[in-house]
């Protein structure tokens, strides 16, 4: 008898966590979801770039840039001095005019960068 009620009692604790941990997924699900619609993606044409270095520098000014969450930079032609960005940035703090004038900021006396919105 003992051991169905203690058998009974570890189902229903089982039982419960499970729907505890259910339910926190849910939540972080939803959060999630929120989170992806208060933000927004502005992809930039860069000219000037040619190397690696060029791609940590456009990447780590963009990321200073408040309420930018990611950035990926990339160089698409070498020969043509030409690479992109893809900025995941919180709607309504960063405008695209303040990303191209942090990329242009960059500029050195070694490279000068200008960049374009292709996407908001």
């Amino acid at each position: 008898m003992m051991t169905k009620m203690l058998k009974a009692k570890c189902l229903l604790l089982t039982i419960s966590l499970l729907l505890l941990g259910s339910i926190g997924l849910l939540n972080d699900r939803q959060s999630m979801a929120a989170e992806a619609q208060e933000t927004q993606k502005i992809a930039l044409k860069i000219q000037g770039m040619e190397c690696r270095s060029c791609v940590r520098e456009i990447r780590k000014v963009l990321l200073k840039v408040p309420g930018v969450k990611a950035a990926d930079v990339r160089i698409v032609n070498a020969d043509e001095k030409t690479g992109e960005a893809v900025v995941e940035c919180e709607k309504g703090k960063v405008t695209p005019d303040q990303l191209v004038k942090a990329v242009e900021g960059a500029s050195n006396a070694m490279f000068t960068y200008t960049a374009t919105v292709v996407s908001e």
